[in-house]
């Protein structure tokens, strides 16, 4: 009687605790055809194995998430015969996904809201998913395909656990080349992820620190400046110039109130040719900022109803996220 290959029969071949006269008897009891099936998957379970191997020695000597992203990203893509694949980290600070991709020559950073499609529906689960079609799927977003000019045909999904069993972040793969993915294909990935984690997390604790040492530093040279300059606009640069560093923002502002007047007014634009904005002291985002003397957070300025894009229009530059804090009730920095 012939026995089907199936992966349980590959396992108990290659575990050491099977009896070696079980492992004979099944051999003889295969056919030719079955013998040849069964070489080509003992060579596969191989060339995954060799694959952990890689990914050990992928992630043990990085600390750097923009060398770590891709070289995961390159490991996975090829271990599931995949058209492409991503990772997405938890940023617990803000909420969001978000993950390092070529953008050109240089590395970017891609982030969305963690309850977002397919992957925030994994993240909030803790459970992989096996989309078999993806524009069948409601949570599936199209316009990343109409954006790029790719289709996505199938795509695997799982979730990325900590020591602690905690999920930090997703992995995903796109498009098997053959047919569909499987479960063995999700528990595969599901390994991958984490034998992964560890290094990822390390990584993303290592750039928090760095981050901060680097805040620090420049703190500390903002204080300088100020205990040093008795003139008010370089210090008021100064000041802006640091913000804009350590928030890694393209630009910044700084707005005085006018009592006389009532408005709010720009003493410094960072980056800006425009010498002077002038504005009633309750219009707009900036003027909410400084009537609740409060900071907002803006991720899109316009689909924003308080933003005004005529400042936009009038220096030729697009904003795209705002972070305005109020410094005292007499001004407001964006």
């Amino acid at each position: 009687m012939s026995v089907h290959i199936l992966p349980e029969t590959v396992r108990r071949i290659l575990d050491p605790r099977s009896p070696r006269l079980e492992i004979v008897q099944l051999l003889k009891d295969l056919s030719d055809t079955e013998k040849t099936d069964l070489i080509l998957r003992l060579a596969e379970t191989a060339q995954r194995q060799t694959r952990f191997v890689d990914l050990a020695n992928t992630v043990s000597d990085s600390l750097s998430l923009d060398v770590l992203f891709p070289r995961l990203m390159e490991v996975m893509t090829e271990t599931l015969g995949a058209d492409r694949s991503s990772l997405f980290l938890h940023d617990p600070e803000t909420n969001e996904l978000f993950s390092r991709v070529m953008q050109g020559s240089v590395i970017g950073e891609v982030r969305f809201a963690a309850t977002l499609g397919i992957a925030g529906a994994v993240f909030a689960s803790g459970e992989g998913r096996i989309i078999a079609d993806a524009y069948a799927d409601p949570l599936f977003n199209r316009e990343v395909d109409q954006r790029s000019g790719y289709r996505t045909r199938n795509i695997l999904c799982v979730p990325i656990r900590n020591r602690k069993h905690e999920v930090i972040g997703i992995t995903q793969a796109l498009n098997k080349h053959n047919g569909d993915f499987c479960t063995e294909d999700l528990h595969l990935l599901e390994a991958l992820s984490h034998q992964a984690a560890a290094a990822l997390e390390n990584a993303q604790i290592f750039e928090k620190t760095e981050r901060a040492q680097r805040e620090e530093a420049l703190l500390l040279e903002v204080v300088s400046s100020i205990a040093s300059e008795i003139v008010l606009e370089p210090l008021l640069q100064k000041i802006i110039d640091a913000a804009t560093l350590l928030l890694d923002a393209d630009r910044g502002s700084l707005f005085l109130y006018d009592p006389a007047r009532d408005e709010l007014f720009s003493q410094v634009a960072g980056g800006a040719t425009i010498q002077e904005i002038r504005f009633p002291s309750d219009a707009g985002i900036a003027g909410e900022c400084f009537t609740a003397v409060a900071p907002i957070n803006i991720p899109d300025a316009y689909a924003d109803a308080r933003f005004n894009p005529e400042v936009d229009k009038h220096t030729g530059y697009k904003t795209n996220n705002m972070l305005p804090a109020t410094t005292t009730k007499a001004s407001c920095a964006a």
